[in-house]
């Protein structure tokens, strides 16, 4: 073990110890001159002698430190510290996929499908360049912080094959992937690793390995000579097509297997498409084919020394029943030739008569039901009944029954016929499919009845949004362009527009409070002028608009107005700040003179009417608010609004005139897209009149005056 602190190579300096395997030991180091944190890996100590093993270590970590994959573990540097051989390999922060998926499971197909597309893009590289990993297991691919597979370990198992499978840990971890032709000491192949691949997927779905035993031995026995458990009856929602992709990775015979890592990656690609989900189970029939045997014509029995003893010249044993003195046979007469012949004539005659009529003979069966069975399966069915199949097989689509299975078949089911008929086969393709279109910008309601309108199922989820206006769907559950089945279920999620704010009561909450509200809300704040109160502290909001409990959405306006505290007592001092909050305007001025009719002073110019009309206005002022309704007006085809650039909100201007405005000056600008309560504050004389004009768009819609309450 190595000591924390020890730079290895004088480079690489040890920070503790990650992992250890039956063949190495792994610690978390810093490179010193990359300034990077590695992972080192070093030979045990009993491998460390073996000079075969270390020449073979280098050589072929040397081989694997060329592969360049995101999904491979890079290969930095391979030394040699004072006898002790290392490996210098890329730091992945995370954890390995056994306890990945012990953390997580179950996990979501798609999530499965991801971890081994990226596992097999890695491993057929790999191929590509003729090295074989021989010891695929979840313990050696690690899982990032991002979730992304790295397969390590390229190149130690080849290294190390021999030496590694004496090894007790090594076997134990490895034996649960290890392919049947391994187990029984056969040189690993590409479709090794391709057996192993698949009971990673077996173990991704189910969250265990198919064989279990007390010794390695007998789990290597299971993967020898048990057909692996089915997943879909461990877990029946399962799809077809991920058991068919375990079934064909994980045949006995390796020819059985997929031809390559590319082919299985492009069967697991797409696994999860709709017209694969319920494919035909796939059954691998490989069967032993006997050798041929050499059969004697005629069995003889063994003879034994004493027999061949007995064997006279010419070799055929006398038989006992016949005389020592054999006699001469009589010869036949012209007749009897003549006799024997015709005779002999007739016979053949009569025997190929009847080798005629039982070649003719044809028996007559009942035509089997081979429907909703595979293709294969029909035509295996079909001609173990002497059944001979048309080459000519009809497609058609089929709701009812699964694609590549068959619908009915020609002659029709339970109908007789004779061995050596030609039957004709109708497979289905499936359920019709349709071609699912991008929705996303579209009208939900649109959407829908075009979904169903082809048999989809139409699921709905609303959710707020600051851009995509309400009713436009914003996202689908299934990729555009993906061929989908009658049935399939769809959902859509729609927006709800912009998110409804409710208002609060303000009243009592300081200026940085009201900043800090309509900030968090995207609000627009509007101030009006402060005024007096004896009910709320100064610097605090006194009245608000609109009122609480109103709903507002981002970018709305609301008004406050602060409290200047209690209004002071000394006359002297609010006569001075009354004259300095009056404007000095003629038509202010005139406005006053007209309202002011109890006003019995006479003046003599416009100075001394203003002095003497704000001296007025200081000793009876009243504050007070008026609240107004502004109409939206819906000018979208009205030619005399061509010059506003947006005809779906309405550009509203407010003038007011009081004891602080002149009716000349904007006094507010606001833009309205449905009516629109705003509250106006004024300042007048008791009994006297105010003024407010309100424009929108250009034209004047209100032209009102207002009068100060008699008792305030």
């Amino acid at each position: 073990m190595m000591e924390k602190g020890y730079a290895v190579g004088g480079r690489y300096r040890i920070i503790r110890e990650i992992g250890e395997g039956g063949m190495s030991i792994v610690y978390l180091a810093h490179d010193l001159i990359l300034d990077r944190d590695v992972a080192v890996k070093v030979l045990k100590y009993d491998l460390q002698n073996n000079p075969e093993t270390t020449r073979r270590f280098e050589r072929e970590a040397m081989a694997i430190s060329e592969l360049s994959h995101p999904n491979i573990v890079s290969i930095y540097d391979v030394g040699n510290d004072h006898g002790m051989q290392y490996l210098v390999m890329e730091y992945v922060d995370g954890t390995n996929l056994k306890e990945y998926l012990r953390n997580n499971f179950p996990l979501p197909l798609e999530r499965i499908q991801q971890i081994m597309e990226q596992i097999l893009s890695a491993v057929a590289q790999a191929h590509s360049l003729g090295i074989i990993h021989r010891d695929l297991k979840p313990l050696n691919i690690l899982i990032d912080q991002e979730g992304n597979t790295k397969i390590s370990d390229f190149g130690i198992a080849m290294a190390l094959n021999d030496e590694g499978m004496t090894q007790t840990n090594s076997v134990m971890g490895t034996v649960h992937y290890l392919s049947p032709e391994q187990a029984r000491g056969a040189q690993a192949t590409k479709q090794s690793d391709i057996y192993s691949l698949g009971i990673i997927l077996f173990e991704l779905l189910t969250g265990s390995v198919p064989f279990v035993g007390e010794t390695p031995v007998s789990v290597a026995i299971k993967h020898s000579r048990n057909d692996l458990p089915s997943v879909r009856q461990k877990d029946p929602s399962i799809p077809q097509s991920f058991e068919n992709i375990i079934t064909r990775a994980t045949a006995k015979d390796p020819n059985d297997r997929y031809e390559s890592v590319e082919a299985m990656l492009e069967d697991v690609g797409t696994a999860l498409d709709a017209d694969r989900i319920n494919e035909p189970k796939l059954v691998i029939n490989h069967e032993d084919v006997e050798a041929t045997r050499l059969i004697s014509s005629h069995p003889t029995d063994e003879l034994n020394d004493k027999d061949l003893l007995k064997m006279p010249e010419g070799g055929i044993l006398p038989n006992e029943d016949q005389p020592k003195d054999v006699k001469k046979r009589k010869k036949l007469s012209p007749h009897q030739k003549i006799m024997a012949i015709s005779g002999g004539i007739i016979v053949g005659v009569v025997l190929l008569l009847l080798c005629l009529l039982l070649i003719n003979h044809k028996k007559e069966i009942t035509m089997p039901d081979v429907t909703n069975l595979s293709e294969k399966q029909a035509v295996e069915l079909l001609k173990s009944k002497k059944l001979k199949i048309s080459p000519k097989v009809e497609k058609l689509s089929d709701s009812k029954i699964s694609a590549g299975n068959v619908i009915r078949t020609e002659p029709p089911v339970n109908s007789k016929v004779k061995e050596g008929t030609i039957v004709r086969l109708f497979v289905s393709t499936g359920a019709p499919t349709y071609k699912l279109a991008d929705f996303t910008s579209q009208s939900y309601t649109e959407a829908k009845d075009v979904l169903e309108r082809h048999g989809i199922k139409v699921k709905v989820k609303r959710e707020y949004s600051d851009t995509i206006r309400e009713g436009i769907v914003m996202d689908q559950s299934i990729r555009p362009n993906r061929r989908i089945t009658k049935g399939t279920t769809v959902t859509l999620t729609v927006s709800k527009g912009q998110k409804e704010i409710t208002m609060i009561d303000l009243t009592g909450y300081s200026r940085k409070s009201i900043t800090d509200f309509a900030n968090d809300h995207n609000l627009t704040k509007v101030e009006d002028p402060a005024q007096y109160s004896g009910d709320y502290e100064k610097g605090t909001v006194m009245a608000q608009s609109p009122a609480a409990g109103s709903k507002l959405k981002k970018g709305d306006i609301f008004h406050v107005t602060f409290s200047l505290g209690a209004r002071p007592q000394d006359n002297s001092e609010s006569k001075s700040e009354k004259s300095s909050d009056i404007p000095s305007n003629s038509s202010s001025e005139s406005s006053s003179k007209v309202t002011n009719s109890s006003n019995n002073n006479s003046n003599n110019g416009s100075n001394s009417s203003s002095n003497t009309n704000s001296n007025t206005s200081a000793n009876n002022d009243v504050s007070f608010s008026e609240n107004i309704i502004i109409p939206y007006q819906d000018n979208s085809s009205d030619d005399t609004t061509a010059a506003n650039s947006n005809p779906a909100q309405n550009d509203v201007k407010i003038y007011l005139q009081d004891s602080h405005h002149k009716i000349s000056d904007l006094y507010m600008e606001i833009k309205i897209k449905k009516d629109t309560q705003v509250t106006l504050p004024f300042t007048i004389g008791k009994g006297q009149k105010g003024l407010y004009h309100v424009v929108s768009d250009g034209k004047m819609i209100i032209n009102q005056s207002v009068t100060a309450p008699e008792n305030n």
